[in-house]
């Protein structure tokens, strides 16, 4: 179990009994949700939605979903009538794609890779990589990639949303998180915790985390994930789109439009492909 960081032991002793106790799915990697539980947990966020569409009416598509998991941006994209590329590195998450979209028509084509290699078969307009996804990397080195191979799919003087939180000191950034959310059309019962290892001298934040699930399945549904978040700060955000071909266009602080300024959680970068 030596790839799981270490933390608080009282949170890793259930942690590392999930783990080693043969029952649970243990997810490693890229991610922090997994596909059977990302809809209930995260499926109705939609804080970000009204400025990603009023961004891709303006500049049209096709447009490119980078970790488009289950569909939560790829189907009102799409639903708008743009032809919409849904790039996810977990086959799970297509498959939920598929079926949260059955039946409605939409021009959405699936694309099973990561951010750093994937093709598109013609240019985009727009690329949106949303709510942190690309902290998800986990290095520079891999942003770096990231950002390359974003620019080659993008037409000339295409688009990229960049979603991101604003790395502070928090003290209680390493207490334990647990929360529990219960479906009220299924009776399905979530309990999710979760604790992170703050690395302040590379910039990283090592996430281990459970799911528990009720009511689904006749045996509780048990899974383990652990990931890590590589931080960018305002001007390391900066100089990395500039330096991989882009041009910022603006630097928003939420999802009313403000821009980013010194009391700003969120950074939004909206930035175009440099001739």
């Amino acid at each position: 179990m030596n790839s799981f960081p270490v933390g608080g032991a009282e949170f890793f002793d259930i942690f590392f009994d999930l783990a080693e106790s043969g029952r649970a799915n243990v997810r490693r990697g890229y991610g922090g949700w997994v596909p059977e539980v990302y809809d209930l947990m995260e499926g109705d966020f939609e804080d970000d939605l009204p400025m990603i569409l009023a961004l891709a009416r303006r500049v049209g598509g096709p447009v490119v979903d980078l970790g488009s998991g289950t569909g939560r941006l790829t189907i009102p994209l799409a639903s708008e009538g743009l032809d919409v590329f849904a790039v996810d590195s977990d086959p799970m998450m297509h498959s939920q794609l598929r079926r949260n979209s059955e039946g409605l028509g939409l021009s959405i084509t699936s694309i099973e890779a990561q951010i750093q290699t994937f093709e598109l078969p013609e240019k985009a307009r727009l690329a949106v990589c949303s709510t942190n996804t690309f902290l998800y990397l986990g290095s520079l080195e891999e942003q770096r990639r990231a950002l390359a191979n974003i620019r080659r799919n993008l037409a000339v003087g295409g688009h990229l949303w960049l979603d991101v939180f604003v790395p502070k000191p928090n003290p209680s950034a390493e207490e334990p998180y647990l929360t529990s959310h219960r479906d009220p059309d299924s009776g399905i019962l979530l309990l999710y915790g979760a604790e992170s290892r703050e690395d302040h001298f590379q910039g990283r934040s090592h996430v281990n985390a459970f799911t528990l699930v009720w009511g689904r399945k006749p045996q509780p549904e048990v899974y383990v994930q652990s990931w890590t978040y590589a931080w960018l700060h305002p001007a390391e955000l900066t100089l990395l789109l500039e330096a991989e071909g882009f041009e910022l266009v603006e630097l928003l602080g939420d999802y009313e439009g403000e821009a980013a300024d010194d009391c700003a959680v969120q950074m939004i970068a909206v930035a175009r492909v440099r001739p």
